[in-house]
């Protein structure tokens, strides 16, 4: 493949360090590919210098559509493939329930 990729993570600095630990394997599995990452302009300074990352663009919000990204349909997408993790992290709050935030195991002998 030598089209283009998109990874998308908006914000949180902790969230945009810890996601650049993927783009070695992206790299790797398609080596030819140009790899454009998409954060907001404040974390810019966290991906400078990264040797996976081909461009680093702002973040906008039609990105968290893929349809739009890929393509679908008539539409044909900028990015051959995009990566939206940060739907499940950041979009969609899938660690808050009901206010109940701390759950334990208990162990009883």
């Amino acid at each position: 493949m030598t089209g283009k990729i998109l990874f998308v993570m908006p914000r949180s600095a902790g969230d945009v360090l810890c996601s650049t630990s993927l783009l070695r394997s992206i790299k790797e599995l398609y080596p030819e590919c140009i790899l454009h990452f998409a954060t907001e302009k404040s974390f810019f300074p966290i991906l400078k210098n990264n040797p996976y990352i081909d461009e680093v663009i702002e973040y906008q919000e039609y990105m968290r559509n893929i349809f739009h990204l890929e393509g679908a349909g008539n539409h044909k997408g900028e990015y051959e493939i995009a990566y939206l993790p940060f739907l499940n992290s950041q979009a969609i709050m899938t660690y808050q329930h009901n206010t109940h935030s701390k759950i334990a195991y208990s162990i009883k002998y």
